[in-house]
């Protein structure tokens, strides 16, 4: 895998999406595409009638623009594919079997890690998935995807993401906190 650096100026990344990351007619045709962060995913229907998902990773730096290209059968780390998306791939390579279920699992932990997150009081202490502890000081903000908490040890606010928490300690918390409430 490389990346392909492009010497084009673009406004943004749906334009570069849009004008840089065309499928090729030999290859197939485009059914559909969602960007997310700064991940292109693209379905398309390959000329034999498969159904797969390219994943392309672009970046902007200094030197311009540039994507990383995969497919689902290249088991990209990447998990934030739309389930519209994966749905309709009719890839029966096992990477691509894999790389789907993965990301549907994600998701489903995104969900669950959120939904407790709304579920906890402001003010409660957290843990990390690497130890730190924290206070909870806003709950998840959909807007940007993060939990603002207080650092019990720097006394410093920063924003966390929903990966840097696992879902059953946070169960466990709400358990505790829930057991605690008079009825």
């Amino acid at each position: 895998m490389q990346w392909h650096k492009s010497n084009s100026i673009f406004s943004d990344l749906t334009e570069y999406a849009a004008l840089e990351l065309l499928i090729d007619s030999k290859v197939g045709i485009l059914l559909d595409r969602e960007i997310v962060e700064n991940v292109v995913f693209s379905l398309v229907q390959l000329n034999n009638g498969l159904k797969t998902i390219f994943i392309d990773t672009v970046v902007f730096d200094q030197n311009g623009w540039k994507h990383l290209h995969n497919s689902e059968i290249d088991t990209p780390q990447i998990l934030l594919c739309p389930e519209r998306l994966l749905d309709h791939s009719t890839n029966l390579d096992s990477n691509a079997v894999d790389w789907r279920t993965k990301n549907r699992e994600h998701q489903l932990n995104k969900e669950t890690i959120i939904k407790l997150f709304k579920a906890l009081p402001y003010g409660i202490e957290l843990t990390t998935k690497s130890g730190k502890k924290l206070k909870m000081i806003h709950g998840y903000d959909q807007s940007w995807s993060k939990i603002e908490c207080l650092n019990i040890e720097k006394n410093e606010r920063f924003c966390y993401s929903y990966l840097d928490f696992n879902a059953a300690d946070l169960a466990q918390v709400l358990s505790k906190v829930t057991t605690q409430q008079p009825h």
